[in-house]
This record gives C-alpha cells, structure tokens and sequence, in this order.
C-alpha cells in the first residue's frame, strides 16, 4: 500500500515538474527550438564531455550556481 501511493506522489510531482516546465517554455516565446541531443561534440570547442555531461545534468540548478557562455555561435544547418 505504501509502495503505490509512493508511486502515486512521485508520478503527481513529474507531472506538475512537466506542466510547469511546459509553461514556462510558452511564455518564453524562444525562436528556435534546441535540444542537448542535437549538439555536435566531434566539432572543437574547448569543453570536454565530462563537463559537458554535468552541464546537462543540471545539478548547478540545485544548487543555485550560474552558468555564463560565451563566444560565437552558429545556428544549425
């Protein structure tokens, strides 16, 4: 009985995580849509993928760290 209703907050929490996380994509109205997937890491750019990895994991989030990027950027083909 536990187990299920366990199961039934951590679904709840997912879902609110997702309907705000969908929110806030809406309003901010960006223009174009990106994904970590889509990132090319054979092409050079002074990051290696174990950095790369943590940035994604977005544990900096948690902890309330900022992430500033700099440098030139080019849009996808």
């Amino acid at each position: 009985m536990e187990e299920r209703v366990g199961l039934l907050v951590d679904r709840e929490a997912a879902e609110r995580d997702t309907k705000r996380l969908t929110t806030r994509l809406k309003f901010a109205a960006l223009r174009q849509s990106a994904c970590v997937e889509d990132v090319d890491l054979r092409t050079p750019r002074g990051i290696n993928r174990s950095v790369f990895a943590r940035l994604v994991g977005g544990d900096w989030i948690d902890r309330n760290e900022n992430l500033l990027i700099t440098g030139a950027t080019e849009p996808a083909s």
